[in-house]
């Protein structure tokens, strides 16, 4: 195993001083309301431009939620908490990355600021699994210390010690990593807002379905999901072996070739077997043609037309009479007889590849996080400039 270089990074304090405090733990008790057997403070934390993030920042083990007989419902999972420091609004903000490794420290860097110091409380999650050996990895932790931690302990990837997965991960494993930050966090909120990119889409819907069966009153709680370059489809009938998900823009051998060429450049521990990969995609696009989402969660979606990996679940059809142009939801799982949807198209950087929706500005975001969506939709818009109206009323 290659030695993580800190060269760029501030050195973390020894792997004795990182143990899990009482005052920690106390802490994230008092404001999470569970107990953590790992976690440790975040000192200074900069945003993309360099500003510090005026919050109270931890790095925590969210731990296996228990059913009522006490037998573990989901394994562990880390990320980090976001508590602001002033004007608390009680409302939890989740964010669920994308696959191989996705990108929770570039979320982290470019929104948290904004999210945290408008109120919210703010998590993010890293996926089990993931390896620190390469630059983009490094990326996605943002935390040079947790790396540290896992080098002093001989450790290749997250949950290594408490998820061992020797044979590699699997997306059924990565999408339901959700369902323990959500069974964990939510006694202590009463407004919950999942964003999720790509497969923490896919790994959100399916999370809240399986809880909308075991924890109703979890689901209650969830009063948007903001889903960003979302896989939520289910398996199309019509090109079972060229499209095996309605919208996905690439045939099925081909998606698993490029996660599992990702996984390798991410440094994530996927399983290195493709028919294994193969067959567990198929099985959790299987399970979410039943995804019953409960009513009164809103949904925006947010997809670029040149996306190189999907397009939108909605259908725009332009009216013969007069020339307008309307669009209604497929029968995406999640969106079969629902109105109060937004779809957004996000034409802001034609030039790029866009899956990765770098362009979606901090302000932008919180906007959808505060936004009411009407009942008489479905909505669809399209974005044209990364502006919000009061940056381009300023000019």
């Amino acid at each position: 195993m290659s030695e993580y270089s800190h060269e760029n990074f501030p050195a973390g304090p020894p792997a004795a001083e990182k143990e899990v405090s009482e005052e920690v733990k106390a802490r994230i008790k008092e404001k999470l309301g569970f107990e953590t057997d790992f976690a440790f403070t975040i000192e200074n934390e900069l945003d993309e431009n360099g500003n510090q993030i005026n919050a109270e920042i931890y790095w925590v083990r969210f731990p296996t939620p228990l059913d009522s007989n006490g037998n573990p419902e989901n394994p562990p999972v880390e990320g980090k908490v976001y508590f602001p420091k002033e004007n608390s609004n009680d409302r939890l903000v989740f964010f669920a990355p994308g696959s191989p490794g996705g990108d929770a420290g570039r979320v982290e860097r470019k929104h948290a600021k904004t999210l945290v110091e408008a109120g919210n409380t703010f998590v993010t999650i890293r996926h089990n699994g993931q390896g620190f050996l390469s630059e983009k990895a490094q990326g996605v932790f943002n935390s040079p210390e947790r790396i540290k931690l896992l080098q002093d302990k001989g450790q290749e990837y997250l949950g290594q010690d408490y998820n061992p997965h020797p044979d590699g991960f699997t997306w059924d494993d990565l999408t339901r990593e959700q369902i323990t930050v959500l069974q964990d966090c939510a006694p202590k909120f009463q407004n919950i807002v999942a964003i999720c990119h790509s497969l923490g889409a896919t790994g959100m819907y399916r999370s809240i379905g399986l809880l909308a069966k075991s924890h109703p009153e979890i689901v209650e709680k969830i009063s948007k999901i903001i889903a960003l370059a979302g896989f939520m489809g289910k398996e199309s009938p019509d090109e079972p072996e060229t499209n095996f998900w309605q919208g996905i823009k690439m045939s099925f051998d081909d998606f698993v070739a490029e996660e599992m060429a990702g996984a390798v450049k991410d440094d994530a521990h996927y399983t290195s077997d493709p028919v294994r990969f193969g067959e567990s995609a198929k099985k959790v696009t299987e399970e979410l043609k039943d995804l019953q989402l409960p009513d009164h969660i809103v949904q925006i979606l947010a997809t670029a037309p040149y996306d190189q990996a999907l397009v939108l679940p909605v259908i725009k059809y332009t009216s013969e009479e007069n020339g307008q142009e309307y669009m209604q939801a497929t029968d995406y799982p999640a969106g079969v007889g629902k109105n109060n949807i937004l779809a957004i198209e996000d034409h802001t950087e034609p030039e790029k590849k866009t899956h990765s929706m770098l362009g979606v500005h901090p302000d932008t975001l919180l906007r959808l996080v505060d936004m009411k969506v009407s009942t008489h939709g479905p909505h669809f818009v399209k974005v044209y400039s990364k502006e919000t109206k009061e940056q381009k009323a300023a000019q």
